[in-house]
This record gives structure tokens, sequence and C-alpha cells, in this order.
């Protein structure tokens, strides 16, 4: 045998032994690098050897170690001026170029080795000491994959020239690497899975279907059940039936064992969500078939989930029920300006169904001469993005009339969950014409509709202009307003007041300035009107004056004019100058209107209750006997008869109803009528001459004891006058016969105001009463 052939069958030994090695690692064994170098190394005859392991995506590599001369390589760190094995090296990318696609590629130098990786001084200071040579680089791949590099040093002259066994030894390693790298992944794969199964969010278990003899499913067992699922359901089921860990779930309305039998048999995938009774838990399901009579379900809780389905399911029914009963409706357009989305409630409040109403078509029931405008603002919102608008426009309902709506748009196209023009219609009718109703009252008396004397002064400085010469004022009094308001009531005397309103209507154009300066005053401003003109009105205005009546009161108007002749003339002085005309003219038709006024309430009242007429009277006639054998003289005993006959005058205010009555009065009633002494000393007073008999007619009802009413006046501050009307009413009240009871005799009515005396009548006119007036009778 030749030498070389022993060489060789030694080389190929070695080789044998290394791969031997490699083949008897076992899963948990770690590969020995320093082992490998060393092998590399001896078998290619180098002086010194490096291995260099890569990153998994080739961008680094690590020095994993050095084969050689102790020493020298402890040198070599000192020059370098750190140790690099261990250390992390980014790749060079011209080195890389030159030995891809190479198992061998050979560098003359340390510098050419190193590259950009080790500065080329210190490069050529290694070269130098270590008697450098060839520089070999082995290149560990696996299917064009690069694992890493050993780089072989060769002594200065000598030659390498083991490139098979090195390059078989190289495939080797690159196999050794690609298996325990897959050993590892698939170790890390196991790990990650098992964390999966056992930690991650979702319950996961793997289960064997049992049958009974017809082959219907009946049970199923646990086989594998992971961490999670223990905890959604709070069953550790491993190893027991569903009977055994969920007692009572063949009684669930839902058939788990059927469903899941179905799929263990038939390889039917199925996903649901379920509510278990058992655990009282609501479940996401996905239930597959792993082989026959065997499936794996895989599931989420969801039993939060549904309550918060259930809550936002409730929450949206609110908003539904409050979109359809607010008073605004609602709109949502798209980018061309249709309809995506309206409230029910626009039905409601503008008579518009659904069905109506859509697209583009709203156009159509905005008022024609709104479209313009209407199409304008949205356009400013649509192309220039302006983010809200509000106007108002007119919108015709379903009934064809039109109502005034504010409508407010609030661009909210960027908005995902909306992705359009939120469009809020508001009806203001109802306020446009509270609008209409204050401006309207802030120039006009609401009493009458005409103007008021706010109005009326701003008009006469717009009226105060030479061209509008002669300018006359006409400015008129009703003529006992006052007397009807204690009278007969406040709505009586506006109803006098509203139809001298009408008649001024009636007489004037409208664009002719007639006010109510306030209370019974009015005033009308005449230009280009002259005195001759202003009487021939003011007698038009009384001719119909004359025709109204109410309760038998005919309307009465005092009037006075003044005119202004030429621009010198204040206007403000020519008013003072009519209002001065028409208070001399008042004065002197009062006079004569009071006096029959009284006859006219009188009237009234007896219209009202005829009772009321003949018990006045007999009153009278008592008081007028009584104040005689007082020894008063003619007139006082005239006056004393008057206020007996008007003592009740104030009970013309009061409803026929009350007085005539037939019942007992209930406490409300007595109110009323107990204000009736107030009422006829109102109704008196208006006037001069019987301004002194309101005295008596007021303290009527007053008792001596100071008992009575109104004023709770007692003993002689009740004037005389009173106190003999009390004894006359009360004694004649007795013995007549009321609608609520029957009379009493003379003799008896006689006792009771003997009874009385001293505490409801004054004594000495009860005195006269019996012993002189009743004596007579």
């Amino acid at each position: 045998m030749s030498e070389e052939y022993l060489i060789q069958t030694s080389e190929m030994e070695k080789l044998a032994e290394l791969s031997e090695h490699f083949l008897q690692l076992t899963e948990d064994d770690q590969i020995d690098y320093q082992k490998i170098t060393d092998d590399l190394r001896e078998i290619s005859g180098a002086q010194y050897a490096v291995f260099n392991l890569y990153g998994p995506q080739g961008e680094y590599f690590n020095t994993m170690a050095v084969s050689g001369a102790g020493k020298s390589i402890k040198v070599a760190f000192n020059i370098l001026g750190y140790d690099f094995t261990k250390r992390k090296w980014d790749i060079d990318p011209i080195r890389q170029n030159l030995i891809s696609g190479h198992t061998i590629t050979r560098f003359s130098s340390v510098a050419f080795l190193a590259g950009n990786l080790i500065p080329k001084p210190i490069a050529d200071a290694l070269q130098t000491a270590f008697h450098v040579g060839e520089i070999i680089l082995i290149n560990i791949s696996k299917q064009d994959e690069m694992l890493g590099d050993c780089v072989l040093v060769m002594q200065k002259g000598k030659t390498f020239d083991k490139e098979l066994i090195v390059e078989i030894y190289s495939r080797q390693i690159g196999l050794v690497i690609t298996r325990k790298r897959a050993e590892l992944a698939l170790r890390e794969s196991n790990l990650n899975f098992k964390g999966i199964f056992d930690k991650g969010p979702i319950g996961i278990a793997y289960h064997r279907m049992i049958y009974d003899k017809s082959g219907k499913a009946v049970d199923f067992l646990f086989l594998e059940a992971n961490q999670c699922y223990q905890e959604l359901t709070g069953v550790n089921p491993v190893g027991k039936l569903v009977t055994e860990a969920f007692p009572g779930i063949e009684k669930d309305p839902f058939d788990w064992i059927g469903v899941y039998g179905k799929v263990a048999k038939d390889g039917a995938e199925i996903h649901f969500q379920q509510y278990l009774q058992t655990n009282q838990r609501w479940y996401d399901c996905l239930c597959y078939q792993y082989k026959l009579d065997h499936f794996v379900v895989i599931f989420l809780e969801i039993t939060e989930r549904k309550a918060i389905e259930a809550a936002l399911s409730e929450a949206e029914a609110i908003n539904r029920e409050i979109l359809a009963n607010i008073s605004e409706a609602i709109f949502i357009l798209n980018e061309k300006g249709e309809i995506k989305f309206q409230s029910s409630n626009l039905e409601r409040l503008f008579g518009w169904a659904s069905k109506d109403v859509h697209g583009d078509n709203y156009l159509n029931v905005i008022h024609p001469n709104d479209k313009s405008r209407f199409t304008h603002e949205f356009n400013s919102i649509m192309k220039k993005r302006i983010k809200r608008i509000s106007f108002e426009c007119r919108m015709r309902m379903k009934s064809g009339a039109y109502t005034t709506i504010e409508l407010t748009a609030l661009n909210l196209l960027d908005n995902p969950s909306i992705n359009g023009i939120l469009v809020d219609l508001h009806d203001i009718s109802d306020r446009k014409e509270a609008e209409q109703e204050r401006i309207f009252m802030s120039y006009n008396d609401y009493l009458t509709g005409l103007y008021n004397r706010r109005f009326f002064e701003a008009e006469l400085n717009r009226i105060d202009t030479e061209r509008n010469l002669p300018i006359t004022i006409i400015m008129g009094d009703v003529n006992g307003l006052k007397f009807i308001n204690d009278s007969f009531g406040h709505d009586k005397g506006d109803e006098l007041l509203v139809k001298t309103a009408e008649i001024f209507k009636k007489i004037f154009r409208e664009d002719e300035i007639i006010a109510r300066l306030g209370g019974d005053e009015f005033a009308v401003l005449l230009p280009k009107t002259s005195k001759a003109e202003a009487e021939k009105i003011i007698h038009r205005i009384n001719t119909l004056v004359a025709e109204v009546k109410i309760e038998n009161f005919k309307l009465s108007i005092s009037f006075g004019f003044e005119t202004k002749q030429n621009s010198d003339e204040n206007l403000q002085d020519v008013m003072k100058s009519a209002e001065d005309k028409m208070y001399r003219v008042k004065l002197y038709e009062s006079r004569s209107l009071r006096s029959k006024t009284i006859d006219i309430v009188m009237n009234a009242l007896v219209e009202k209750s005829d009772r009321e007429l003949t018990h006045s009277k007999r009153v009278s006639s008592l008081c007028e006997r009584i104040a005689i054998d007082l020894g008063y003289k003619t007139e006082q005993v005239n006056q004393i008869r008057m206020a007996g006959l008007v003592h009740d005058i104030g009970k013309i205010g009061i409803e026929e109803s009350i007085l005539n009555k037939t019942e007992k009065l209930d406490e409300k009633e007595w109110i009323a009528i107990r204000k009736h002494p107030e009422a006829g000393w109102r109704i008196l007073n208006s006037a001069n001459e019987f301004s002194e008999l309101s005295e008596f007619i007021l303290c009527h009802h007053e008792r001596w004891d100071g008992k009575g009413y109104p004023r709770g006046l007692s003993g002689e501050k009740i004037p005389i006058e009173a106190r003999i009307i009390a004894v006359a009413d009360a004694f004649d009240a007795m013995t007549s016969k009321r609608s609520y009871r029957e009379e009493i005799t003379v003799e008896e009515a006689i006792s009771e105001i003997t009874r009385c005396s001293g505490t409801q009548f004054d004594p000495m006119i009860v005195k006269v009463f019996i012993e002189k007036v009743m004596k007579k009778s």
C-alpha cells in the first residue's frame, strides 16, 4: 500500500468518526462548535480555524469558536484589542458576494478576507505576526441557504489540498445545523401551541362521542380541555362524561349532545351562539370533526357581550322611541344630496310617510320661493365643506299647508358612523306666530287691536311734515267706563271698548292712525284733514255710537279735536289742545249721564231678579218711616228713603243663578253676596250727587257689635243712615218669602230684632222701630 492511500484511508475513517458523532446527537444535545472547529483545523492541516454562525436572516454572524495555539490566539486578541470569540459582526456585502454560490473560497491575505471588519493596518499586522499564508473560507450551507462559514488560516508556504474531505464535512455540518434549527423551531412551535392551547383566550376541548345500541348520540367524553375552557365554564371536565361535568345538560332546551353527535358522525362543521342553562352563560361555539366520532369545540364566553348587545338593543329601541316622539324630524343625506335615513316622526310632525319623501325629491316640499336659498345653502355645506349651517324656510306639509321650519345641517361626511349630512327640521311656526304677536303687541293695543300710545307718538313725529298739512288730531273719551266696570264687571267694560274700536275702524281707513292711548281714551291722527272735515267725521262717529247699548247703557263718547294749520305750530301742543277740548266736553256730558246711570243699573238689577224691586221699595218705605219718627227734616228723610231704595244696587254684579238660588248658598256664593256693599259704593260714588249715599250703602251690613262687614265698624262709627237701613232690611227679609226659605210672622220678626238689639242692631233704632213704626202699622 502506498503512503498516500493510507493517508486517505485514515482521513475517511476520521470523517466517518465525525459523522457518527453527528448521528448520535439527541434532541437535547447542543452543537459543539469548538469540536467542529478543531476537527476542521485538524483534517485540513490549517494553522488556525475560526467558525462563524450566521443569523436567521443572514444579516449578521457570530464567531462561535477559534482553534489553534492558545498563546498565539491571545496574541491575536491583543493585536485586535478585543476577544472576537462570540462577537457579533455585521455581514460585509463585498465578501458575501465573493463566497456566495461557492463551497470553498481562497483569500490571499487577512485584509482581503476581513474587508471593512478589521482596519487594514491591524489586518497586515496579524498577517506578519502569524506568518499567514493562504486563507480558505468554507461556506456552510443547506439548499443554497448560507448557515455559516469556517475560516482556515494556512501557515505561510503550506498549501491547502483537502478540498474534498473538508467539503464533505462542511455539508454534514450544514445538515446538523439545519436539523438543530428545525428541532428548535418545532420545540418552539410546540411550546407556542401548548401556550395557546393552555393559556389562549378561547376555550378548546377534544371529545369522543358515545352512542347507544341504536346509534343515537347519548353522551360524550372529554379527552382534552385547555385551561381557558375550565375558566370559562368553571368546570375541569377532562376524563368526565358531559352529563357528569354538567349535570342536567340533557334537559337543556338546546340539544347539545344531539348537535355535537351529528358533527362527530357526519363531519358537518357548525358555528352557533347558545345559552347554557346549567351555568347560566352564553357561548359562541365552533364545532368540527377531528376524526370519526371525535370532535373539537372551540368557544368564547359571550355572556357580557350578550348583556351589552341587549343593552344596546334596548338603547336603540329607546333612541327609536325618542326619535319618533321628539319635536324635530331628522334626515341624513349622502354626498349626492339624497336621503339615506329619515326619522319615523316625519309623518307625525309633517304628514309625510317614508315612501313619500326619498332620494332627492324632498325639494318638492320646499316652498318655491325658498328653493334657491335651500339649494345654495346645501351646496355650501356639500361642496365648500362648511361644517354647520342653519336657516329658516317654508315646508309644505302633506295637508298642502306650508309651515315655517328652522333647518340645521351638520357636515358629518368624515364621521364613519354617519358619513353624511345630518339635517334637523324643527317646526317653528308657533314661535314665528309668537314673534309676530310680540311685534304686534309692541305697537298695538291687546284688547282692541288698534295702535297703542307708543306707536301713535312715533307716528306724530313721522307725519309732522309740511306736505301733510293740515294735520288734525281727534281725541275721544268713552263716558261711563268706570261705572260699567263697577256695575256690570270688567268684561262688559271691555265689550264697551271693543265696540268703540269697531266704530272707529268702520269710519277710518286702514292706513289712518287710530290708537287707544290707554283706559277709556282714543286718538285719531289725520294728515291733510281740515277742521270742517274733522267735524263731519265726529258727527258720523256719534251717529254710530248712538246705536250701541250694553246692559241698557247707551255708549257715549266725548270728543275734542284740533288742527295744525301751518308748520310753525307744535304738533304736541295741537294734541294737548284737542285733549283739553275733549275734557271740557266730557265734564259737561258726564253730569247728566251719571244721574241716568243709577236708574239704568236699578232697572238691570230688577231684570235679574223681580224680588229685588219689591224688596227695595219696602225697605225704602220702612227707612222713610223710621227717619220721620226720628224727627228728621224732609231733605234727610228723602235721602234715607233713596238710600233704602238703592241699598242693594251692588248686587248687579252678582250672577242671576246666585240671586235666584232656591237652595242654601255655599261658602263661595256667600263670599260673592258679601261683596255687594262695596260694589254698590263704587257705583254710587261715580256720580257726585250720590257720593254721600254711597257711604250709607257701604255700611248697611255693619253690626253694632263690630262683627259686620266689610270694614268691621261698630256703634256710632257706623253712619246712622246705614243703621236704619240695617233694621229695615232685616225686617223685610224675615217677613218676605225667599227662594230658599219661607217667611216668618211680623211678631216673630220683631222678637228676633229685639233679641239682636245691642249686638247686630242699634238699640235706639230698634226702639223707635218697634214702639213707633210698628205700632202705627
